[in-house]
């Protein structure tokens, strides 16, 4: 009898304990607003719209893509440079070259404009069909710059612009790539396919068809293995060389909307649309 009461008292001593940290907690974090997180500041874009950020690969310049053009804001002064800003249709894509010398964006209308950077000076503009799901993406060499929509997808020069090739079989619903890391393959993912391309003259290196609709395929650091998410709620990763899934990651409840690997190539951390982020072990 001793030992149970013992026991017992021993538990609630816990729960009390458990019950004082959750208050604790509370007061702390929720009721405290120093210790929450907090807005630093707004950017204010004189009553236009953001649409679309990057951030130059120096961390120097912020540009925002908004219903009425580009704004860049320095980021060392704090404040956007009224030089630099440039006025378009508003912006449904936006990326910078690796160097940072160059900034790319694709309004509305279909205009696709290059500039020098931080000069902004013009250096190629050009038309495309379908702009609202028109998607840019430099390699990390920054000598192509791939072009996706849809059921189009290009090759082009990263310098000059020009299209150096337009891929094959890409399917009729792409809407996301990636380049590996040595910048050698571009991989295309659509409905129920990933495809990887050699980034230097389009030929195709590989397909995976399977019955799913793959979103936002990303590379490990190595190269060696892509990690997509999919509407099943799951995420894969993917063995490049045999195009065999290797791992699937199960238990998200409302699916998925994010997954990357952690620069240990070891890990991958995802999201989905009502839960926290999650560490994931691929080894």
């Amino acid at each position: 009898m001793e030992k149970f009461l013992t026991t017992r008292v021993k538990a609630w001593f816990a729960i009390a304990i458990v019950a004082v940290l959750l208050v604790l907690g509370y007061f702390t974090l929720w009721k405290n607003p120093s210790h929450t997180w907090k807005m630093l500041q707004p950017i204010d874009v004189s009553g236009e719209k953001t649409w679309r950020m990057a951030f130059s690969p120096d961390n120097k310049y912020l540009a925002v893509g908004t219903d009425e053009g580009i704004q860049v804001m320095d980021l060392a002064l704090n404040k956007f440079v009224p030089e630099m800003k440039v006025k378009t249709s508003f912006v449904t894509n936006l990326c910078f070259s690796p160097d940072a010398t160059r900034l790319v964006a694709s309004d509305y209308q279909g205009e696709v404009r290059a500039w020098e950077f931080p000069s902004m000076r013009l250096l190629r503009a050009w038309k495309v069909p379908e702009p609202e799901t028109a998607i840019f993406r430099f390699s990390p060499r920054g000598d192509r710059l791939a072009y996706l929509n849809r059921q189009d997808a290009r090759l082009l020069d990263g310098k000059t612009y020009e299209e150096v090739v337009r891929l094959k079989d890409v399917g009729s619903q792409s809407f996301s790539m990636d380049f590996s890391p040595d910048g050698s393959t571009l991989v295309v993912a659509g409905d129920g396919h990933l495809l990887c391309f050699d980034a230097s003259n389009g030929s195709k290196r590989g397909s995976i068809w399977l019955d799913q609709y793959f979103e936002e395929p990303r590379f490990s650091p190595d190269g060696t293995k892509i990690v997509c998410h999919a509407p099943d709620d799951n995420v894969y990763v993917l063995d490049v060389k045999s195009g065999r899934i290797v791992s699937t990651l199960t238990g998200l409840s409302q699916g998925a909307c994010f997954a990357r690997f952690l620069p240990d190539g070891k890990t991958v951390v995802t999201t989905d649309w009502d839960g926290p982020a999650v560490l994931w072990d691929v080894t």
